[in-house]
């Protein structure tokens, strides 16, 4: 593994075609601090995106002028001049399969920085401000393409007694185990976001209210096999053609207490 690809990443294929140690040394990336204080930059994203389409556009070049090298040789009877050519092109070669290892590798960097700042760190899910475009996309896309999209709104049940009476580790462990059960739950392409301390609110593009409701208990089961007795409270929202994101959010809401409320109701009844 190149030493400046941190542990946690999937290394890189290395290019097959190597460069010799000069052309190495005229033409290695960055050191490891400066790849560092790019990747803690809020921009590093976008600037590891431009440096790897500009490594891209050095490679093509590279490949044109190592096929114009090929020509010349192609042309030459032989000789000195037909050698240097020949050098020239597998250097050409060499710095073009360097600069596409490099693009890939900021491409790779650049993803994984997006997965870890735009997370929430104990549960998985999306943190609030990142999951909240996410969702604004996926409503404009499954619009657009004239699908109904299902919002979930989910509450872990309890959590303020886990916390008080076990404490606040406990209740980690319990929100930790929900964002696993979501993610697992869900299909892998739903959208899972931690909008407060113990709610979470789910998008489903192409799906039913029922299929919505199915998915949900799956979740309830995953849940339950990991901490016996946890449980979540959810309400379910298909979002109308005219309705805005925060409105059905809202409407998901209001259906669960509703639903809390019925449950306590025929808790109440049952007695």
């Amino acid at each position: 593994m190149r030493p400046d690809v941190p542990a946690n990443e999937t290394p890189v294929p290395k290019p097959t075609e190597a460069p010799n140690d000069t052309l190495k040394q005229e033409l290695d990336p960055p050191d490891e601090a400066t790849d560092s204080s790019v990747v803690q930059d809020a921009s590093a994203p976008d600037i590891l995106d431009l440096r790897a389409v500009e490594r891209d556009a050095a490679a093509a070049e590279r490949d044109r002028a190592a096929a114009q090298r090929e020509k010349v040789i192609g042309a030459a009877v032989g000789g000195d001049n037909a050698s240097l050519e020949r050098l020239f092109a597998e250097r050409d070669r060499a710095a073009a399969a360097l600069d596409r290892y490099e693009a890939a590798l900021d491409r790779h960097r650049a993803a994984d920085y997006l997965r870890h700042v735009y997370r929430d760190r104990l549960t998985g899910a999306l943190q609030r401000d990142a999951g909240q475009d996410r969702l604004a996309a996926e409503l404009d896309r499954c619009r657009r393409r004239g699908e109904a999209l299902v919002i979930a709104f989910i509450d872990v049940d309890h959590l303020k007694v886990v916390n008080d009476k076990r404490g606040h580790a406990a209740g980690d462990e319990l929100l930790q185990a929900v964002g696993a059960a979501l993610l697992s739950g869900l299909r892998s392409y739903d959208i899972v976001v931690r909008y407060g301390g113990d709610e979470f609110v789910c998008a489903m593009a192409d799906a039913r209210r029922e299929e919505a409701e199915l998915r949900l208990s799956e979740v309830q089961k995953v849940l339950e096999s990991v901490i016996p007795g946890a449980s979540i409270s959810a309400g379910i929202a298909v979002i109308d053609d005219e309705e805005s994101l925060d409105d059905a959010i809202g409407r998901a809401d209001r259906d669960l207490y509703r639903g809390r409320a019925d449950r306590a109701g025929r808790a109440t009844a049952g007695r």
